[in-house]
């Protein structure tokens, strides 16, 4: 039986579609290395990623060089609009639970820019 190593950031495809993705991006953008094959393990081939620039708001920059360190803007992007008490409780929680190396005095700051960018307009 064959084993398949995958790499696909943000999206995960059935293993045929990824094949098919990957081949097709690396027969069009040179950029692309070729999928390789070590013992008898074939890697998909990794390609250039666009990640989508975050929109402007307050605090953009402590946003950044808070939570990108962990996560992909994308990641933010794909959240559902929140309420500032749950955008609040998240941010507590990346610090609390997963160890963020957030200062405290920076959180309200980057609640600020989440609530800005996909928040509910709601306390």
């Amino acid at each position: 039986m064959r084993k398949f190593r995958f790499f696909v950031s943000a999206i995960a495809l059935p293993s045929a579609a990824a094949i098919a993705l990957a081949t097709e991006t690396s027969a069009k953008d040179p950029r692309v290395e070729p999928a390789q094959v070590v013992d008898g393990v074939r890697s998909v081939p990794a390609y250039p990623v666009v990640w989508p620039e975050m929109p402007a708001g307050p605090s953009k920059d402590v946003y950044l060089a808070n939570c990108v360190t962990c996560h992909s803007q994308l990641y933010v992007l794909m959240q559902p609009p929140f309420s500032r008490k749950v955008w609040a409780a998240e941010v507590d929680k990346m610090k609390k639970t997963y160890g963020a190396a957030i200062d405290d005095k920076v959180m309200p700051q980057i609640v600020d820019y989440l609530v800005s960018v996909r928040g509910t307009g709601k306390k």
